[in-house]
Parts: C-alpha cells; structure tokens; sequence
C-alpha cells in the first residue's frame, strides 16, 4: 500500500516542482524496497522450498525497484542545487545500501542456485 502511495505522491511532486518530495520519495522507495529484499530473504531461509523461485523474483524486483528510486534521486539532486548539500549524505547512504543489497540479491540467487541444480 505505501509504494503506490507513493506513487501518486510523487506524481504530485512532479506536477507541483517540489524538488524536496521529488528527493524524498525515491529515497524511501529505497528503504521499502530493501525492506522487500529482507522479505524476500527471509522465506528463503524459513519458508517452504517451492516459494525458492518466488522469493528470488521478489529479491529481484526490489532491487530493480531500488535502483529506479537511486536513479530518481541522482537526477533530481542534479535539478535541485540549493538541495545538493541537504540531501548528499541520504544520497551517499542509499548508495552504500545498493552495494549492500546486490551483495545479498547475489548470494541469494546462489542459493536459488543450489535449490535448482544450477
């Protein structure tokens, strides 16, 4: 429910030039897709084997969904100047969360891996 929420948040934000909201809402697109991935390792670990290619998918999809949010808020912080230096250091941390992400986005298709025979 919060993602499209979201979603039409900042659809609002683009439509009223909020450059604050068009910063703000990717970044915690960010937070809830890491959330997703946590999710999606989760069953992995403790839920049933054949929810294995369902849980990768979900991993996948929020680490796309991730990288989408980054994008958005590299380029808006382009736009935003004044904004650069508010928002530099929530810029720098969802970046350090990316690497970290793909790190367990790959063991995880490694494990998928090894539930398939790959």
């Amino acid at each position: 429910k919060r993602l499209a929420a979201l979603t039409d948040a900042d659809i609002r934000a683009y439509r009223k030039r909020d450059l604050d909201q068009a910063i703000r809402i990717p970044a915690e697109v960010c937070v809830l897709s890491y959330e997703v991935l946590e999710l999606g390792v989760e069953v992995l670990k403790k839920g049933n084997r054949l929810l294995a290619s369902d849980a990768l998918l979900a991993v996948l999809l929020a680490q796309a969904s991730f990288a989408a949010g980054l994008m958005y808020v590299a380029v808006n912080l382009k736009y935003a100047k004044d904004k650069a230096k508010k928002y530099k250091k929530t810029h720098q941390r969802l970046k350090k969360l990316f690497l970290r992400m793909q790190k367990i986005a790959k063991k995880v298709e490694v494990s998928l891996g090894s539930f398939t025979g790959r």
